[in-house]
C-alpha cells in the first residue's frame, strides 16, 4: 500500500479496496446481514438514516464548496491556529462497512470515510430515545447489552410522531456531524500528514485523538449554526424559539452521550491510542458549547442570542443529568453505569494534553488547510 494511504482512526487497507469506484445504487444486503437487519420495517429505517446522512454530506458540500471565502470563520481560525500554509481540498463518502468507524487519510486529496454501521447504530439509538422522550415509549430492557438498539436489536423502536421522528433525524445528523468533526479535524490540523511522515507512538496518536475530539464539536456547531440549509435539515427554523435553542443544546449533549455509548462499544479502549470514552464524550460537548460562545462573531449571532446564557454550569449539569435519566430508560440502560472517571483518567489527559502542546509545534506546518477549497460528497463506495 502507498505510503501516503496510512489511515487515522482505522488500520490500513489494500489499494484494490481504497481505489473502489462510487456506485450510484449500492446494494446492503451484505451489510444489512452482518447488522441483522431482517424486518421490513428495519431495513426501511436503515435506508432512511443512510439517505439522511447522504444528503447532510451533499448539503455540506455545497456550503463548503469555496469554503475560504467565509472569512469570519476563517479569521477565528487563524486567529486560534495561525495563518494556513496552503489551500487543499477533501472528498467524503459513505462506506458500506458494518463496523462503527470512520476513517481520514492522505491521499490525493484527502478523503473522508463514514460506515454504514456507524450511520444505522446512531440512527437506531436515536431513533429510541426519541421514542421515549416525546412518544411514551417504555422500553422492556434487555439483559444484555448485545440485546439493545445497538447491536442486536436495531430499529426495534422507532418514532411514532412527528415530533419524535424529527427529534431522531437531529440527534443522529448532530451525532454524524461530531464523527465528520473527528475526522474533518485530523485532517486540517494536519494529523494525516504527521502520520504519513513517521512512526507515531501510543502516547502521540492519543494526543492527536485528543486534539480531533476536541475540536469535533465546535466543527459540528459550526456546521449547523453558519449555515440555513443544515438547520432546515435538523428541524430548526432560521429564528429559533427560545425552547427550540434550549433543545438544540440539550440534543448536543444527548447525541455526544451517544457517540460516547458507540465509542465504549466498539472502539479498543484497553488501547493507549485513546483516552477513556467519557473523557471523548466531554470534548465533544465542551468544543459544542465553546463554538456557541464564539456566537458574537458567527453570521447567525443575531438568531441565536438566546444560547450564550445557558452555558453555565449549572444549566449544563441540568440537561446532561436529564439525558442520563433518559438513556438509563433505554435499552443500552447498562452502559451509561461506566459514564464515570477514575483519578487515573485524569492524570493520563494531562499527561497527553502536555504532549498535544508539544505536537502541535511540529504539526503546525503540516496543516494542509484552515482554508478549504472545496468538500465534496462522492456518494457510496462499496468494499468489494
Amino acid at each position: 500500500m502507498k505510503k501516503d494511504r496510512v489511515l487515522i482512526d482505522g488500520a490500513p487497507r489494500d489499494t484494490k479496496w481504497l481505489n473502489a469506484l462510487h456506485s450510484a445504487s449500492i446494494v446492503h444486503d451484505d451489510v444489512f446481514d452482518r447488522l441483522e437487519l431482517k424486518t421490513s420495517t428495519q431495513i426501511a429505517e436503515a435506508n432512511r438514516s443512510i439517505a439522511l446522512v447522504k444528503e447532510l454530506l451533499e448539503t455540506m458540500s455545497t456550503f463548503m464548496h469555496g469554503f475560504h471565502m467565509k472569512k469570519r470563520f476563517l479569521q477565528r481560525v487563524a486567529d486560534f491556529f495561525g495563518p494556513p500554509p496552503r489551500v487543499d481540498s477533501i472528498e467524503v463518502s459513505v462506506v458500506s462497512l458494518a463496523n462503527y468507524c470512520a476513517f481520514a487519510y492522505k491521499g490525493s486529496p484527502y478523503r473522508i470515510e463514514l460506515s454504514i454501521g456507524a450511520i444505522v447504530r446512531t440512527a437506531s439509538l436515536c431513533n429510541e430515545i426519541s421514542a421515549i422522550l416525546h412518544d411514551g415509549v417504555t422500553i422492556n430492557k434487555p439483559s444484555s447489552i448485545y440485546s439493545s438498539s445497538i447491536h442486536g436489536k436495531l430499529f426495534e423502536t422507532n418514532p411514532s410522531s412527528t415530533l419524535s421522528r424529527n427529534s431522531a433525524d437531529r440527534l443522529t445528523l448532530i451525532g454524524i456531524l461530531l464523527l465528520f468533526g473527528h475526522e474533518f479535524s485530523h485532517v486540517c490540523h494536519g494529523h494525516c500528514d504527521l502520520n504519513v511522515r513517521r512512526k507515531l507512538s501510543d502516547d502521540e496518536r492519543c494526543a492527536i485523538e485528543s486534539d480531533a475530539d476536541l475540536s469535533a464539536g465546535s466543527t459540528a456547531a459550526g456546521t449547523i449554526l453558519q449555515n440555513k440549509s443544515i438547520l432546515d435539515l435538523i428541524h430548526i427554523t432560521a429564528t429559533p424559539s427560545e425552547e427550540e435553542q434550549k433543545n438544540l443544546m440539550r440534543d448536543a449533549v444527548m447525541s455526544s452521550l451517544v457517540q460516547f455509548i458507540l465509542l465504549q462499544e466498539f472502539s479498543d479502549n484497553a488501547s493507549r491510542k485513546y483516552l477513556v470514552p467519557a473523557i471523548r464524550q466531554a470534548c465533544f460537548f465542551s468544543s459544542f458549547i465553546n463554538y456557541i460562545a464564539w456566537l458574537p462573531k458567527a453570521p447567525l449571532q443575531p438568531v441565536f442570542h438566546i444560547l450564550p446564557k445557558y452555558l453555565d454550569d449549572a444549566f449544563a449539569h441540568a440537561i446532561h443529568t436529564q439525558c442520563i435519566e433518559t438513556l438509563k430508560s433505554s435499552s443500552i440502560e447498562s452502559a451509561i453505569t461506566n459514564i464515570s472517571f477514575r483519578e487515573d483518567d485524569f492524570i493520563r489527559l494531562q499527561s497527553i494534553s502536555n504532549l498535544r502542546d508539544k505536537l502541535k509545534v511540529e504539526l503546525a506546518p503540516l496543516r494542509p488547510f484552515g482554508m478549504v477549497d472545496y468538500l465534496k460528497f462522492i456518494g457510496e463506495k462499496n468494499t468489494n
